[in-house]
């Protein structure tokens, strides 16, 4: 703290009606009138005092800056984002040869974690730090202290950031819906204030339903024509940035007939959900069941109309059921709960379609064995007949008209040829028979057919 005293003499002639009696300077009382044309003396000396105390404390937090820059205590460090950083500790610990001394660096009073940290380096020698490429996580109150009960052996340092001009979440693909007010903002940050500007397709000019303000466009009712590529351009006096926007113009989905939210039926009967949704493109639906869209049933069919269809519903088909219809312009949902009741006359008709299946089951054998019965006896008495008839050709050497058989038991009488002895030989139509004592002359043989 500073005091001026000031000696004075009688610098005033004794002719003036004011003397300075005090050596003194008196306090000046601000209720008093001061003439603009006569001056105190007394005044002028304060002034003077004043202005000689402002240049001394001037002086004098100069010379503690320069001193503490000189002495490396740097309370206070400003760096572009990206740079690389010192704080030192003012301890050379090499000439602590007979001092084991640990130095222990504090972020805001939260110990750092030096070790296998590649963003920070320690050095050995006089304790300081290096922050790598500091960004604006870095910022705060750095201090070093000493692993003991002695307290901090440093002042601390308070480190800012200046940050880079940077895009905040900047986007690379908008979807806008046509016919809406739509909006797509540029932000950035950084310690300088950008100018922001937009170009579309490298052309500056926008259509006049397009506005700009602090950098986000305005789109009053998009239309088609809005899709492509924005560019957002951002500058300060040192940096210049951009980042592009790809914009796609079309038409969320959206449901013109959904299946209502809860439908009861009955086992066994056929149910139908329907399910219609416009948009831009036309968008694709897709139904599942409890959220999984694997139909494994056969009873159960999606169709490209948007139509599910189950066949003869049962208990195991209840669940909640899901429509999904989805663009390139988003998703849109429904569900229906499907509620399968059982009817009281399930279990008869359960009983009666089981006892008709089995009748039909057995049926149908007892018929194939009819039939294969039928089949084994038209065969057999096939393959008689042409052995009879082959034995008939041997006798007459004519071929014989056996369409004419029937299956019963009947005689055949056969002539002997003229030049031999008549012999009248008797062929029952049924199992062949050969008598060898029967012959004739003639060599012809006593056959009998008969039927087993």
């Amino acid at each position: 703290m500073f005091k001026a005293i000031i000696k004075s003499k009688n610098l005033i002639p004794s002719s003036s009606q004011h003397q300075v009696k005090s050596k003194i300077l008196p306090p000046i009382s601000f209720n008093s009138k001061v003439s603009s044309l006569n001056f105190s003396f007394s005044s002028l000396h304060f002034i003077m005092n004043l202005l000689a105390f402002k240049y001394l404390l001037t002086l004098y937090f100069f010379l503690n800056a320069f001193i503490n820059f000189c002495s490396g205590r740097r309370r206070n460090i400003k760096k572009d984002e990206g740079a690389d950083v010192m704080i030192s500790c003012n301890v050379d610990i090499s000439q602590e040869d007979d001092i084991d001394l640990s130095v222990v660096w504090k972020k805001d009073d939260v110990t750092l974690k030096l070790h296998d940290n590649p963003h920070y380096y320690y050095h050995s020698n006089n304790a300081s730090l290096v922050i790598k490429q500091i960004t604006v996580n870095d910022i705060g109150s750095y201090q070093c202290f000493a692993d003991t009960d002695s307290g901090p052996i440093g002042e601390p340092t308070h480190l800012q950031v200046k940050e880079k001009l940077k895009f905040v979440d900047p986007q690379i693909d908008k979807k806008l819906e046509l016919s809406s007010v739509s909006k797509l903002s540029c932000k950035t940050r950084g310690h300088l204030t950008p100018t922001v500007y937009w170009e579309k397709n490298g052309l500056k000019r926008l259509p006049g339903h397009i506005t700009q303000k602090n950098g986000t466009l305005i789109f009053n009712g998009v239309l088609s024509t809005d899709a492509g590529k924005y560019t957002c351009f951002a500058s300060d006096s040192v940096t210049s940035i951009q980042t592009t926007v790809n914009v796609e113009v079309g038409r969320a989905p959206k449901f013109t007939h959904t299946p209502p939210k809860q439908l009861e039926v009955t086992s066994g009967s056929t149910v139908l959900l329907e399910c219609r949704a416009e948009g831009d493109p036309l968008p694709i639906i897709h139904w599942d069941k409890n959220k999984m869209r694997d139909f494994t049933d056969d009873r159960v069919k999606t169709f490209p109309n948007g139509s599910l269809v189950i066949f003869d519903a049962t208990p195991i088909d209840q669940a909640r059921y899901g429509c999904i219809a989805g663009n390139l312009k988003g998703f849109e949902r429904a569900e229906v709960d499907l509620v399968v009741k059982i009817s009281e006359l399930s279990e008869h008709e359960s009983e009666a379609r089981m006892t008709k299946t089995m009748m039909i089951t057995v049926g149908g054998v007892t018929l194939y064995m009819v039939l294969v019965i039928v089949l084994v006896i038209w065969y057999r008495v096939r393959n008689e007949r042409r052995k009879a008839a082959a034995l008939i050709y041997s006798q007459n050497g004519s071929k014989p008209d056996i369409s004419g058989l029937e299956m019963k038991e009947r005689s055949i009488k056969l002539k002997a040829d003229p030049d031999t002895q008549s012999t009248e030989d008797i062929v029952s139509f049924g199992e062949l028979l050969l008598r060898p004592d029967d012959t004739s002359e003639s060599g012809v043989s006593l056959l009998i057919i008969q039927l087993p």
